[in-house]
């Protein structure tokens, strides 16, 4: 699969490649820059010294600059809402060989870069025209022989902080330094923290090991420049504020936007993944860990006795993972998203041995049952559901809560025609939009509009009076969905989702009669699929879906009830 790969510019006339990429507009002025109040930088831009990405390196150096930027936009977010990281051991460890490999590698780097020797040789020229004397014995060296007397005099002054423990000047030596340096790593620290002192000793420590194996080199001595140090998970971890996972979540779940079934339904996800991590700070997932939760869900975890399909753990489980953590990242919640690269599921395919709609025997085998005087206690709720609902599903090919959540008032006249209203104001519709589906003849014939007239106002299978809870999966419309389905399995039938093989066989059968296709998506809710379906508004006439869908054959072929 080709990866496509952001925020890369290519210089016309070289061919170089850099990342160029903007800054939000609300974090310019939080974000350091060479201006003269040092803040108000309004990108980052690198370059990745090669022309083509497939280059040894390129994507090792993009990937880096891509870390850069995250940091640099997380630690922009906590300058403008106040937050600050506490400093902690390994967090000093990390800034200060962070701080050492940095030097080491410009050190390396100005060695092959001509521009940068020219300006060695600018400083050393100036050297001498305040008296100092160099040896010119290498001419090709001279550009080196300014640098070596600068690093040498901060030596010295590296030096004597150590050896006299001036902490107050070694404080004041480094601490901007130090600011700075965690800032462009994603930290930021207070002016009184009380571990600050430590840093800038690490730091000066660190200044000291540098400048000496920069002389070493100076030498002709061989010293390495080291890998640049990744922060430890210790270190992430408590260096920011702790966030639990299930606070994450409910702060997610209470956005406007989200859906309480979904959210519902997601909850218990989450929570098997805080329990598998064993730790309830979101900030110390990383990615290793999100791998070993989705192996364990495919090698180990059952449901009901039952190993998990892949479907299930990757729309589900790592679906909903994915969501909440994407959302924590755009938030600035957390630095980075855990889930980035987290392969999904691949599990083999289950044989197919039949189809996922009802055979026409099924189909009347239940809507024979849907007509039979009951034999259990059941409730007249339930009696009417197994009814009614179960023909409404087979002339429309209607979700089952669609059908279950219809009240009285969403049964009416329009454009001439018997129409039912399936509209979001009842309840849940996946795609959020009403839609208005004509009646079969076939329903009218059965006198399902004298069962409407004889209900009261509000909803035709269920007393919400009788409502025990505002779960959302527990809504009643809900319940009686799944009533309905271990009815069907009752009746011997398996092997197919009992309501929404309803789904399944009506559009079967509405193309093996010739209806036109715009009036099933019409019917169904299912979206079209091209621009001219903008301008086209079948939906929106109700003697033109009746017609269409009168062309489908009566089920039983009864005319009474």
């Amino acid at each position: 699969m080709e990866v496509v790969l952001m925020f890369l510019q290519c210089d016309i006339k070289s061919g170089i490649l850099s990342y160029r990429r903007r800054f939000p507009t609300d974090l310019v002025r939080h974000i350091p820059s060479k201006s003269p109040d040092g803040r108000g930088r309004t990108e980052l831009k690198v370059s990745l010294r090669v022309s083509d990405m497939n280059s040894p390196g390129a994507m090792d150096s993009y990937q880096a600059i891509e870390r850069e930027y995250e940091d640099i936009v997380r630690a922009a977010r906590k300058l403008a809402t106040g937050t600050y990281d506490r400093l902690d051991e390994p967090m000093i460890a990390f800034l200060a060989e962070k701080y050492r490999v940095q030097e080491l590698k410009d050190d390396e780097d100005r060695r092959w870069d001509p521009k940068a020797k020219a300006r060695g040789e600018m400083v050393t020229t100036a050297a001498e025209g305040a008296g100092y004397s160099f040896s010119n014995a290498n001419p090709s060296a001279r550009w080196s022989q300014g640098v070596r007397l600068a690093i040498e005099a901060a030596l010295d002054v590296y030096r004597s902080f150590r050896a006299n423990g001036d902490l107050e000047g070694l404080v004041d030596a480094w601490s901007e330094h130090a600011f700075s340096l965690a800032s462009d790593a994603g930290y930021i620290i207070a002016v009184d923290d009380p571990f600050l002192a430590k840093l800038c000793k690490a730091l000066n420590d660190a200044a000291i090991a540098a400048h000496e194996a920069q002389l070493l080199r100076f030498e002709g001595g061989a010293f390495p420049t080291p890998p640049a140090p990744e922060p430890t998970k210790m270190a992430r971890g408590s260096a920011l504020k702790q966030i639990g996972i299930m606070d994450l979540y409910e702060r997610y779940a209470a956005q406007p936007d989200r859906h309480p079934k979904t959210m519902a339904q997601w909850r218990p996800y989450i929570r098997r993944l805080a329990e598998f991590i064993g730790d309830d700070n979101v900030l110390a997932i990383e990615h290793d860990d999100i791998v070993a939760w989705r192996n364990h869900l495919r090698d180990e975890a059952t449901y009901r006795g039952k190993r998990l399909s892949a479907k299930t753990i990757n729309g589900s489980y790592l679906g909903a993972a994915s969501a909440l953590f994407a959302w924590a990242k755009g938030d600035g919640l957390i630095p980075r998203n855990p889930m980035l690269e987290v392969t999904k599921v691949k599990l083999p395919a289950k044989a197919v041995t039949r189809s996922k709609a009802f055979t026409t025997e099924e189909a009347h085998m239940i809507l024979r049952a849907s007509l039979e005087p009951s034999v259990s206690p059941e409730g007249v709720h339930l009696r009417n559901a197994k009814r009614w609902c179960t023909w409404l599903m087979a002339y429309s090919g209607a979700r089952v809560n669609e059908i279950t959540q219809l009240r009285k008032e969403d049964i009416f006249v329009k454009d001439g025609v018997n129409v039912m209203r399936i509209t979001p104001d009842a309840g849940t519709v996946k795609s959020k939009a009403l839609r208005v589906v004509p009646l079969h003849s076939h329903l009218i014939e059965q006198d399902f509009l004298e069962f409407v007239a004889s209900r009261p106002e509000g909803p035709l299978f269920y007393d919400p009076a009788k409502r025990r809870s505002d779960h959302a999966i527990n809504r009643q419309s809900n319940r009686l969905g799944s009533k309905l389905a271990a009815w069907v399995r009752s009746l011997g039938i398996d092997g197919v989702k009992p309501n929404h093989a309803w789904r399944h066989l009506f559009i079967s059968q509405a193309s093996r009669h010739q209806i036109d296709p715009r009036v099933t998506r019409a019917i169904t809710g299912h979206s079209l699929s091209d621009a001219h379906s903008e301008y086209d508004h079948v939906n929106e006439h109700a003697d033109v879906l009746s017609r269409e869908l009168e062309k489908m054959p009566r089920f039983l072929e009864l005319t009474t009830v």
